[in-house]
């Protein structure tokens, strides 16, 4: 059995009842195109009637940074129990974290339905699936709606990128118990530190998800937002991917400066060169984390100054983060690496400014 499109306007009955009638169930349908599982007989049927047909069997999949779940095996066999160090610590009226596929695409009425049955929708997932935060009962409600198609935990097991095992890809879930060693004592020394980067669903948990990789054993370099970098002992990430605010563990790896090849390979540097384009009269809003160290005065970055180290290029400022005092700077680095993106002048980095921006 399959899960493919049939192309077949929505508008065109005649089409539509053709295809309902030659496959085994019309799951959605999408404008120009209808979601359907059918045989290969089936399939093959409708290309010789004429309709186009192309194979979605990816979505009977839920592709994580670290597994591969298959969502229409049997609940014992879509994902290995974890072990029970690997357990999210929540108790089953307690909120938690869910991964909900749908049977397609989803459609604005089946998230609402999802929503409706008390869950709190988080943000998209791959192939079909939300991530949400609810309780188990409210899980069970939701696995019972007419186009969900899978329900599950978001495992800690889910959390850990699999290169921290040796993996190249992700793991089929049904092997998981393999992540499990990243934890081990037996197969790995207690005392191996590893260089992480964590994610945390919840901005709020920051302090706390810290306090437990200190207590851990671990030395955190930077905490900003939803981000930590730091060093933990492998054998601790199993209770640190337990924590229910963490959304992801990877390996921590340490930024280098590659922007000296983007203006070639975006073909920008061919528009300087012939056309002579470089953003002067130009305004340019960037809404992002921030900017640096902030305000047009004498700690501004130097890329962001004139050529000559007058300031006077940033001219405004909109909602900062609220104080008080209100902050302009930029603990996170994003805000300040996109606007170097767009306007840095490559001043810092001296005469030839090898990484200036766009509208330099």
């Amino acid at each position: 059995m399959h899960k493919a499109f049939v192309y077949v306007d929505s508008t065109d009955e005649a089409g539509q009842a053709a295809v309902a009638a030659g496959v085994t169930e019309v799951l959605a349908v999408y404008g120009v195109r209808v979601l359907v599982r059918a045989t290969e007989e089936q399939l093959r049927a409708l290309e010789e009637a004429g309709f186009q047909v192309e194979l979605a069997d990816e979505m009977d999949r839920l592709t994580l940074p670290s597994v591969i779940i298959d969502t229409t095996a049997e609940p014992t066999r879509a994902a290995a129990p974890p072990p029970p160090e690997w357990r999210t610590r929540a108790a089953p009226d307690e909120p938690s974290y869910w991964l909900v596929q749908f049977v397609g695409p989803p459609l604005p009425e089946w998230v609402e339905a999802v929503r409706d049955a008390g869950a709190e929708i988080i943000g998209p997932m791959p192939e079909n699936a939300i991530l949400v935060r609810m309780t188990q009962p409210q899980a069970n409600a939701v696995a019972q709606l007419e186009r969900v198609q899978w329900v599950g935990p978001y495992e800690p097991l889910y959390k850990i990128h699999p290169e921290l095992i040796g993996e190249e890809s992700p793991l089929p879930a049904t092997e998981a118990s393999r992540l499990s060693e990243a934890g081990g004592a037996e197969t790995r020394a207690t005392a191996e530190r590893v260089a992480l980067t964590i994610t945390l669903f919840e901005s709020e948990a920051l302090s706390s998800v810290v306090m437990e990789i200190e207590g851990a054993g671990g030395t955190v370099e930077k905490a900003d937002i939803d981000t930590i970098i730091c060093e933990l002992p492998r054998s601790a990430i199993p209770a640190i991917a337990a924590l229910p605010a963490v959304a992801q563990i990877e390996p921590y790896v340490p930024p280098k400066l590659a922007m000296d090849q983007a203006r070639i390979i975006t073909l920008v540097q061919t528009n300087f060169d012939t056309h002579g384009l470089d953003g002067e009269g130009e305004t340019v809003g960037v809404a992002d984390t921030g900017l640096d160290r902030g305000r047009d005065d004498a700690t501004l970055h130097q890329d962001f100054k004139e050529l000559n180290g007058d300031n006077g290029r940033v001219i405004g400022y909109g909602l900062g983060r609220p104080g008080p005092p209100e902050r302009w700077d930029d603990p996170n680095g994003h805000g300040t690496h996109v606007s170097g993106i767009v306007l840095g002048n490559g001043r810092a980095r001296g005469v030839n400014r090898p990484q200036s921006g766009i509208a330099y």
